[in-house]
């Protein structure tokens, strides 16, 4: 099994862009920027052994493939993050302090 991550990202707007790379193309106001902020870092481990995932693409050029669902759920004043794949958890990530 491997280990990796992945980065949340916040925005303080109120209709922040759906994606990361729109974030690029629009400016909002200067008291409601658009920029996102990397907030935390969710640590994860596949599942299974790298060799063990299943192949996409086409001979010569196929690659490995995770799939997995990230679940954020609200538990009084945290948020908890979870990865989930293969109906395992791969990665957790508890915020308690999300106004900072």
């Amino acid at each position: 099994m491997v280990p990796f991550s992945e980065p949340i990202y916040r925005s303080r707007r109120s209709n922040p862009p759906r994606r990361l790379a729109e974030n690029a193309a629009e400016e909002g106001p200067a008291s409601d920027p658009a920029e996102f902020q990397l907030h935390v870092i969710i640590d994860m481990m596949t599942p299974v052994p790298v060799e063990k995932l299943p192949k996409r693409g086409s001979w010569g050029s196929e690659y490995r493939v995770l799939a997995y669902n990230v679940e954020v759920n609200i538990s009084g004043a945290s948020l908890v993050i979870e990865a989930m794949s293969q109906g395992k958890r791969i990665g957790q990530k508890t915020i308690t302090r999300i106004d900072k």
